[in-house]
């Protein structure tokens, strides 16, 4: 429902979804063009083969299906940055490039050399050392600096440090964290008396 008088009211009025003026930004037509106009293998999952890729590891550089997505989106922003498509809305374009160095077939490809990673489970082979290097190497491209090496084949597809994060997933996780000491802020706030809030004026006093 709408409000007629513009706030907050009890008097609305229905409306069609339709009907409702998005604000849509010139950022979020360039990402609305990009998805539109993606290679026929990154119209695929990457990880299962279905062909409805909602999602995208921005991490990896690749699309993803719902179920794989809640895959990654298990092991965490520091492994793999998970996002939906969603018509291209609020998209940043360092997400966008990692998604143009990369591509489904691109990690396929790297992937082609290392036959033990390639039979890890999705949670190992997504913490592997090849995946921090894959990581690494679309960070670098990123940024026009040389790719990193790949690891040694006997080593690939042992279990990652996870110390490396990329620009953009770095970025996540500062705002991630930002998000949770606003929530957790207006939480404390909610639950002290009026009065010691009205008095100090902050959370310190």
């Amino acid at each position: 429902t709408v409000s007629e008088s513009g706030g907050d009211d009890t008097s609305h009025r229905f409306v069609l979804y339709d009907d409702i003026d998005f604000a849509v930004s010139a950022a979020d037509v360039t990402a609305r063009e990009f998805f539109a106009a993606r290679e026929a293998e990154d119209l695929a999952c990457a990880d299962c083969g279905t062909d409805k890729t909602g999602w995208a590891s921005v991490s990896f550089g690749t699309y993803l299906c719902a179920s794989c997505a809640n895959a990654h989106r298990s092991l965490g922003i520091r492994w793999s940055l998970v996002r939906r498509l969603a018509d291209g809305w609020n998209w940043r374009q360092t997400e966008l490039q990692v998604l143009r160095v990369g591509g489904n077939a691109a990690l396929g490809s790297q992937l082609q050399n290392f036959s033990d990673v390639q039979k890890l489970s999705h949670a190992e082979k997504y913490t592997s050392r090849f995946a921090e290097y894959y990581r690494r190497r679309l960070d670098a491209l990123c940024a026009k600096t040389p790719p990193p090496q790949p690891p040694p084949l006997e080593s690939a597809a042992t279990f990652s440090s996870g110390e490396f994060l990329s620009g953009v997933e770095a970025l996540a996780l500062a705002e991630d964290a930002a998000q949770r000491f606003g929530v957790s802020v207006t939480a404390v706030r909610t639950k002290l008396p009026i009065r010691a809030v009205a008095s100090t004026g902050s959370l310190d006093g």
